[in-house]
Parts: structure tokens; C-alpha cells; sequence
């Protein structure tokens, strides 16, 4: 996968399913958020990745992240870790925004 930008993360599927949410649900609200051209999903068991090898998505990827954690869905969010190769930073964003 060639990329600019990319964006992993897990899900704690037990947690969501204990508080009543339901999956289907819950990944189709992510996949809304990078629903956009040039973006692309790919899945390997639990780990989520979203992706683009278009450089002019920096914004919108980052404003898919920042909305994630700031939405109902962080507490269900195991990991989210963004990619910049451009930059070549890698941040765990539950680490960096967890202080913020």
C-alpha cells in the first residue's frame, strides 16, 4: 500500500456490544466520516486502516481523526494512530490528545 497519509485503528467490539451499540452501526459512522475520493479501507482482522496516496488529503483525513476522538465513539476506540509519511511522524493520537 503506497500512501501520504494513513490512519489505524481498533475497535473494542466486547465494550461496544456491552454498552448496547451496535457494530454495524458504529464502523459504518467511521467509514461516513472517510468517505471521500482517493480514500481507501483496508481491513485485517481487528485493525481498521484508511488511507491516501493523494496529498492534497492531509485536511480531510486529519479532520476525520480529530472528529473521531472528539465524537461518542473514543471510548470505544483502542487504538488510532496517524501516519504522515510526507512528514515521517507517526502519532498515537489517544496518547498525544489524551493531555490536551
Amino acid at each position: 500500500m503506497d500512501y501520504f497519509y494513513k490512519v489505524e485503528m481498533t475497535i473494542d467490539e466486547e465494550k461496544a456490544i456491552s454498552d448496547g451499540v451496535k457494530l454495524a452501526g458504529l464502523y459504518a459512522a467511521i467509514d461516513s466520516c472517510f468517505k471521500e475520493d482517493k480514500i481507501y479501507k483496508e481491513v485485517s482482522g481487528k485493525l481498521v486502516t484508511y488511507y491516501t496516496d493523494d496529498k492534497e488529503k492531509n485536511g480531510m483525513i486529519s479532520a476525520c481523526v480529530l472528529s473521531l476522538y472528539d465524537s461518542p465513539m473514543r471510548p470505544y476506540l483502542t487504538s488510532l494512530v496517524w501516519y504522515n509519511k510526507l512528514l515521517d511522524n507517526v502519532e498515537n493520537v489517544l496518547e498525544v490528545l489524551k493531555d490536551g
